[in-house]
């Protein structure tokens, strides 16, 4: 018999977010190629070149990481030291 796992809403939500800001960054590349292609006079094959897949796969990953990351970094920082969170975002 599994057990339940108690983050499985958390995974739920993140998971959302980083489809979330996937598509948002096919989105800006979408609209930022139509006038490159129209000022560079380029050609489909140029602007695939140019937004290649391997460069959303990158942005998928990272926004991926920074998400999980943003997620679990309060209750980490709250481990280590109340008021390191405070001290290390300050600005000097």
């Amino acid at each position: 018999m599994a057990t339940p796992n108690p983050n499985r809403s958390k995974l739920f939500v993140a998971s959302c977010m980083s489809l979330v800001s996937t598509s948002i960054g096919f989105a800006v590349m979408g609209g930022i190629m139509a006038p490159l292609k129209s000022q560079f006079i380029l050609s489909n094959a140029q602007i695939g070149a140019i937004s290649g897949i391997d460069g959303l796969i990158i942005l998928a990953y990272i926004s991926g990481i920074m998400i999980l990351l943003r997620f679990f970094a309060g209750g980490l920082i709250h481990k280590l030291s109340p008021t390191g969170g405070i001290g290390s975002t300050s600005s000097r």
